[in-house]
């Protein structure tokens, strides 16, 4: 049973890679259809990406516009090494530290990235008391993980590498991709709760 839903999971992940790479080359001829289907598969992982950087609510409609029109004019460059979802995501953190940028040089404060570590909270760099920083966080959370789990996850979240790809480059199992996962989210979330 498990190599039927092993065989059935490595099938679908291709065939959504296909398919995508169908879709992929369709917007790029022009089909608008194609280019509206590939935004409605891909809008949640840019919107996710966007608040992962602490994008300000007031900020985030903008942002995606400038994310969704930098992958249009973009898309031809596109080479489908990765996901689309990973690639709109790169450019959407692209966006927000363009964004980040442009508010210092004019002065406006905002809650800088995550993945950056950086918090500024305040332009002058300070916090308010008794409020754990999102840098801080960050660093908890990657001490709690081990350097696999910590490459595991960055592989997985960041990369956009599927599990059949993680399990190939580590050599082992899909199952043991899925457990180390599910173990290292858990152990997040109990560092988070603390």
């Amino acid at each position: 049973m498990q190599q039927t839903e092993l065989m059935f999971s490595e099938t679908t992940e291709a065939d959504e890679r296909v398919s995508e790479a169908r879709l992929v080359h369709r917007a790029r001829a022009g089909d608008r259809n194609a280019w509206d289907k590939l935004l409605r598969q891909n809008t949640p992982t840019v919107q996710a990406c966007l608040r992962a950087m602490n994008v300000p609510p007031n900020d985030m409609d903008d942002l995606m516009q400038e994310t969704l029109l930098s992958t249009y004019k973009a898309l031809k460059h596109f080479r489908g090494e990765c996901r689309l979802s990973t690639w709109m995501g790169q450019i959407a953190r692209n966006a927000a530290r363009s964004h980040y940028a442009r508010c210092k040089r004019r002065g406006r404060a905002v809650v800088t990235s995550t993945s950056e570590c950086d918090d500024t909270f305040h332009m002058d760099g300070s916090t308010p008391e008794g409020v754990l920083s999102v840098s801080q966080m960050v660093h908890e959370l990657a001490a709690s993980l081990s350097a696999k789990d910590k490459e595991l996850l960055r592989l997985r979240l960041l990369d956009g590498e599927s599990y059949k790809s993680l399990a190939d480059k580590l050599e082992c199992p899909i199952g043991t991709i899925r457990s180390r996962l599910f173990r290292t989210r858990k152990v997040m979330l109990e560092t988070i709760a603390q």
